[in-house]
């Protein structure tokens, strides 16, 4: 796992690509679509990063949160695996 600095550094490369991404925590769920402009450290969980966007979507939020292991997934791959839709919690995302 890369240290906190680093990966934020290392997500730089997304910035200006496109993202859909969608997730869900039991009743509660949302959703990005947009160009990527920033990508941060959240204040929020220790483990968290928030990615901002310039939204193409009216319906979707300006940012959501991944963890380390779901970002460097993205960086790596432009994808996350899809995740079971039976669950009561899932992240999917695609960077095109």
């Amino acid at each position: 796992m890369e240290t906190t600095t680093t990966l934020v550094q290392n997500a730089q490369v997304l910035i200006g690509k496109t993202i859909f991404a969608e997730g869900w925590h039991y009743d509660n769920g949302g959703m990005i679509s947009g160009i990527i402009t920033e990508i941060v450290k959240s204040r929020f969980g220790y483990d968290n990063f928030d990615v901002y966007v310039e939204t193409v979507n009216p319906l979707s939020m300006d940012s959501f949160s991944f963890n380390s292991k779901q970002l460097e997934t993205l960086i790596a791959d432009g994808k996350l695996p899809t995740a079971n839709k039976f669950l009561n919690t899932g992240t999917n995302a695609e960077i095109k």
